[in-house]
């Protein structure tokens, strides 16, 4: 037994008086109307028009890129900070080494 049979059920067990009710395939292609209304002019605010005058293809293209450039700017601060932490870490030893060697050779 599928969903909409268990849904087409419950929805005669409920009918008790004689008042006109939609069917269940009726709320389905409301709801579904209703979602695809809601996408489209989502996307279409979002400045992709996905009714059929855009290209689609394009626009897979353009959010994939912006996902690589995104993802590649994570990369980028990630080896920035490790060379910056790198650049730190020698620049307190040479430091550190400059004073040993100072107090070493010269004793002071």
């Amino acid at each position: 037994m599928s969903i909409l049979d268990e849904l087409e059920e419950d929805v005669s067990a409920v009918r008790t008086d004689n008042k006109n009710y939609i069917t269940l395939q009726q709320a389905i292609a409301v709801a579904e109307a209703a979602a695809t209304s809601t996408v489209n002019e989502t996307f279409t605010r979002l400045g992709m028009p996905i009714d059929g005058s855009g290209d689609v293809k394009g626009m897979q293209e353009d959010m994939s890129y912006l996902r690589k450039t995104r993802t590649g700017s994570e990369e980028m601060k990630k080896h920035i900070k490790k060379v910056a932490i790198g650049v730190f870490v020698l620049g307190l030893c040479t430091v550190v080494w400059q004073n040993f060697a100072e107090v070493l050779f010269t004793g002071k």
